[in-house]
Parts: structure tokens; C-alpha cells; sequence
């Protein structure tokens, strides 16, 4: 009967988010940002102001998550609640662009928005359903449901980081501009990018870290190894450079100088253990919740001046070699 009633609605043009109560999921907001872009084309101007609209979530009494790409090139920002068609002006709290999150506050720091920040859920698998969540073009929130399609590792609009990404599908108009997913009534993820018709969503897990060391002075951002590597699926080759009888590992191509395993790590080593995971000859762990993903894509997890073991094979032999882990530079790719 409820579905009935549910159909009877859709076709009379009710979202569905007005049928299932979503408004009533705490700490959504709209995000208005003025952006002034650079003019490629002439380098030594800028473009008009221009407004873009995300969507906002409040994780804190006075804070507001939005993308990375959501505090590029922008001058000013602006918030409405979903109850409310007043702008109240925000400002730019804090940005990692390696992690493409951002965090806005009011300008007014007494003001009190008179709603509730959202709460975190579990981080989702391969195949697991959920809802996206927007009111980008409307005082209403829709809600379009997904399918997580995929979990890959990508990077933002303007950092080469890596990061685990969810990856899934939809025909809704627009997508990727910090709208929250949710699972009942907790937030799981948030979007951050589109491209054709595929939305890459960043998880829980990712967000709840970034909130964590956003808090931190100094900041101790994101660690990275600095190290460079090549499959070792060749038979062959395994042998050649003597990689051992297992299936394990990837052959080291290159240490970058920034990296804190430079002199310790070597050329032609055979990388077979990141800390506590196992590499296969294509550089991918087998994560608990994630099955099958590239091993850069749990970098994020260890915290920056804290000791990272390595596993190596060199020269037929099996080494371990340790070092502190330092905070990635956009200089190290370079």
C-alpha cells in the first residue's frame, strides 16, 4: 500500500525526499560560492565572477563540509537552510586540497543556524545501496538513489593525491557538487566530482580523518611513500630479478628524493609489504571492507611522523626497512 501511495506521488511530480521525510535529516544546507576563475587563454586576467551552488553538510556545531573544488578560486560564500530562502554569509575555515574537503564557518561566529550536524555511518561496499542528497536547484531535498558501482582510487581537481573513491552511476541532472550520501539518516560519504554520467563520492572513513587532523596545529596532512613501481606479473621477470618463488610483490622503479624512504629503499627492490598489508604483483591488498584496491589507496590511513615498516626482497633476499613518514608536497610528483 505504501508504494502505492509512493507511485501515486512520483507521477504527481512529489520528490521523493518530501515522501520519505528527508527533510528532516539533520545538517543539510546549500552552499552558494562566488568564484572568479583565471582566464587561461589570457593568463594576466581573471574571468567574471560566477555562482556556484553545492550543497553543504554540517559535521559541527559551526562548521559546514564542502569539496575541495568548492573553495577553488572562490571569493565569497553564502548559505541557505532548506527552510529559508536567507543568505548568511560564510567564510573559508579551513582547505587540504590533497584531500579535496573544506571546511566554512559563519562570519558572524554567534550565529546559530538552528539545526544539527549530521552523524557519520559505516563506509560502504562494492554493491551496497544508499542516497544522494540534493536541493542545488530547489528549497526541496531530493532523494536519488545509487548503487556503489566501484571503489577506485582517484585524485581531486587540483592535487594528484590519491584517495579511495566511490564510483557509481546516475541519470539525475548535475551530481558531484558536494552533495551528501546517506545511508538511513547518517551520512557515508560525499560527492566530489562527475564526469559523463559517473559520480565519485568520497567515503566516511576519508572524511572522518580529514575532520580529525583539520584540528590539528600544525596540520600534519596526508602521507605518502614517494616510491614509484612496476608490475611484476612476468613469470620471467620474477625471475630475473629474483622476486622469490611466491606471487607477491612489485619491482621498485623509482625513490623519489623527498620520499623518507630515499637510501633506504633501492631501485630493482621488490616491494612486498606496506605495514600490515600484503602487496600482489600488481601493487593491489586485499582491504577488509574493499576487497581488491590498490595499496596507494590506504596511504591515507597513517598518520604523518609516525614509523612505517617496508617489506622488500633484494638480491634474493627478504628485509625489512623502516622510516617516519612525512607529510606529501605537490613537489614530490615533480
Amino acid at each position: 500500500m505504501r508504494y502505492l501511495f509512493a507511485l501515486i506521488l512520483i507521477l504527481s511530480g512529489m520528490p521523493l525526499g518530501q515522501l520519505w521525510g528527508k527533510e528532516s535529516i539533520s545538517g543539510i544546507v546549500r552552499i552558494i560560492a562566488y568564484v572568479q576563475r583565471p582566464d587561461h587563454d589570457a593568463p594576466w586576467r581573471t574571468k567574471r565572477i560566477e555562482e556556484d551552488v553545492h550543497m553543504g553538510t554540517l559535521v559541527a556545531a559551526d562548521r559546514i563540509l564542502v569539496s575541495g573544488y568548492a573553495a577553488g578560486y572562490a571569493k565569497h560564500f553564502e548559505l541557505q537552510t532548506l527552510s529559508s530562502s536567507k543568505r548568511i554569509p560564510l567564510r573559508l575555515s579551513f582547505v587540504d586540497y590533497n584531500a579535496n574537503l573544506a571546511l566554512l564557518e559563519p562570519v558572524n561566529e554567534s550565529l546559530s543556524l538552528g539545526i544539527e550536524p549530521i552523524r557519520f555511518g559505516d563506509d560502504l561496499r562494492v554493491g551496497d545501496a544508499a542516497s544522494l542528497l540534493t536541493a542545488r536547484q530547489g528549497q526541496k531535498l531530493i532523494e536519488v538513489p545509487i548503487r556503489v558501482r566501484d571503489i577506485a582510487l582517484a585524485t581531486g581537481a587540483y592535487s594528484s593525491y590519491g584517495l579511495p573513491h566511490y564510483t557509481f552511476k546516475t541519470q539525475e541532472r548535475g551530481g558531484g557538487w558536494s552533495e551528501p550520501l546517506v545511508k538511513g539518516s547518517r551520512l557515508v560519504g560525499m560527492t566530489v566530482s562527475k564526469e559523463s554520467d559517473q559520480i565519485s563520492a568520497l567515503p566516511s572513513s576519508v572524511i572522518q580523518r580529514f575532520l580529525q587532523r583539520s584540528k590539528q596545529r600544525p596540520y600534519s596532512g596526508y602521507a605518502r611513500l614517494g616510491i614509484h613501481y612496476r608490475s611484476l606479473s612476468s613469470r620471467v621477470l620474477r625471475r630475473y630479478v629474483k622476486a622469490g618463488k611466491s606471487s607477491r610483490g612489485v619491482w621498485v622503479s623509482q625513490v623519489k628524493r623527498r620520499s623518507p624512504y630515499y637510501g633506504k629503499v633501492k631501485e630493482g627492490d621488490i616491494l612486498t609489504n606496506v605495514g600490515r598489508y600484503n602487496l600482489d604483483d600488481q601493487g593491489y591488498i586485499q582491504h577488509a571492507r574493499w576487497g581488491k584496491i590498490a595499496f596507494a589507496a590506504v596511504m591515507h590511513e597513517y598518520e604523518v611522523g609516525t614509523e612505517l615498516a617496508l617489506g622488500l626482497w633484494r638480491e634474493g633476499k627478504k628485509i625489512t626497512v623502516r622510516a617516519v613518514l612525512r607529510p606529501y608536497e605537490v613537489d614530490w610528483d615533480l
